[in-house]
């Protein structure tokens, strides 16, 4: 990158890459495991959890190349790969691109509004949906999300305000030693969070087209 100073690079300190180095709460997060359950399982977990990365990445591009193809051949359509998590979508001589579950039907302000939690849990309490009881607050201010466990009932989940893909997500917390942990696993994504009632219940996604599901 170029700036008054001239050319910039990416610093590298003995043989590694600083822009992928962890964030100060994902270090903290993992001194918090460390301190909890001693040296040998934090390092088995730091292990796991990278390979849990890369192989969720390749399994939500696969499932979203699934989810497209047998959509686009309901419809008499074809798709292609034009890069990784990015499709093309034909039918004659129509075309459309997906990035994953992204479509151009949806403004980034939509997109955006779907991804901000607490902003989506507004405006279905005000079409007089139900939402679980819920509160947003800051990483560095628990002490509301503490009162908040308390009050109870619990469990509770823990998740970044903004998001999706079950990033940074902490279920079945109960206590305020989890609550703290659960803080800063989410923290490593943002430092807005949300803390809400857990609630069982079914998974349903909908796809609403001009005002009307589809």
């Amino acid at each position: 990158m170029s700036g008054p100073l001239g050319r910039l690079e990416p610093r590298r300190c003995e043989g590694t890459d600083v822009r992928h180095l962890p964030s100060w709460h994902g270090v903290a997060a993992r001194l918090d495991l460390l301190r909890s359950t001693g040296p040998g399982h934090a390092w088995r977990r730091f292990r796991h959890d990278r390979a849990l990365a890369a192989l969720a990445a390749a399994r939500r591009q696969r499932i979203s190349r699934e989810l497209w193809r047998d959509a686009a051949l309901a419809l008499g359509a074809t798709v292609t790969d034009a890069a990784p998590g990015r499709f093309e979508i034909r039918r004659g001589s129509s075309i459309t691109t997906v990035v994953g579950q992204t479509t151009l039907l949806n403004t980034p302000e939509s997109a955006a509004l779907a991804s901000d939690k607490p902003a989506a849990y507004e405006r279905l309490t005000a079409a007089g949906l139900p939402v679980p009881e819920h509160l947003a607050f800051k990483a560095g201010e628990i002490s509301a999300a503490r009162s908040f466990l308390a009050r109870g009932p619990v469990p509770c989940v823990v998740k970044p305000a903004t998001g999706s893909g079950g990033d940074g997500v902490t279920g079945h917390i109960r206590s305020a030693s989890e609550l703290r942990r659960a803080v800063l696993a989410a923290s490593r994504y943002e430092r807005r969070l949300l803390i809400e009632r857990q609630l069982a219940g079914d998974v349903i996604r909908l796809l609403v087209l001009d005002g009307e599901v589809i």
